[in-house]
């Protein structure tokens, strides 16, 4: 009776000590990915072009609001500028926030024509920009009107025309004119044909 009792204690004794065993060799149960809270859509706030021009100096705030009435709103919005690509007659139109005076507004056109004649256009007194990778021709000024004036002296020095002195000369008297409240064909659109847009060309 003794010898059974024994083995029965020995045998419990085993047994718990299997388990005990068993509990401690079993992987502690790893804790679960944190969940990451989750995202509030209203973080990111979208500005109106409005809302943006809103800071800006008075400059190409009325220039940008000039801009916005004839084309609508911009393709680009940013803090210091606002663009539209493929907004006929331009190819593309900019208006920065920090542009120096005479050159708030930036607009092209595909003009590979300019090529031959930058030497010339250099001369007319306007400010001008060609890029020779894409064949855009550019004027820089504080609207648009004096941005069409400038590109139509430029075509009438690439294409004959007139001379660059002529061509100068009308540049600087149309100018004068539109100060004085006078308005003339050259500020108000192309006098010459354009091409198809070329929206995304090389820079």
């Amino acid at each position: 009776m003794r010898i059974s009792a024994r083995r029965g204690v020995c045998g419990s004794a085993a047994a718990l000590g299997l388990l005990v065993l068993s509990a401690l060799s079993a992987p502690a149960e790893q804790p679960g990915p944190l969940e990451s809270a989750p995202q509030n859509e209203t973080d990111a706030v979208v500005r109106t072009p409005e809302e943006v021009i809103e800071g800006w100096p008075e400059r190409p705030r009325v220039a940008a609001r000039a801009l916005i009435a004839e084309y609508g709103e911009p393709d680009i919005v940013d803090e210091d500028e606002l663009r539209w690509v493929g907004k006929r007659p331009w190819d593309e139109t900019a208006v920065r926030r920090e542009a120096p005076e005479g050159e708030t507004v930036k607009q092209s056109i595909h003009y590979p024509a300019a090529r031959g004649k930058l030497d010339a256009l250099s001369r007319l007194g306007a400010r001008l920009e060609f890029d020779e990778s894409s064949g855009e021709l550019a004027s820089l000024s504080d609207s648009e009107n004096f941005n069409f004036l400038a590109l139509n002296a430029a075509d009438a020095v690439v294409s004959g025309k007139r001379s660059v002195e002529e061509a100068a000369a009308l540049y600087r008297r149309t100018r004068e004119l539109s100060a004085s409240g006078k308005s003339s064909p050259d500020t108000r659109g192309f006098l010459f044909p354009r091409g198809p847009a070329v929206i995304g060309a090389p820079k």
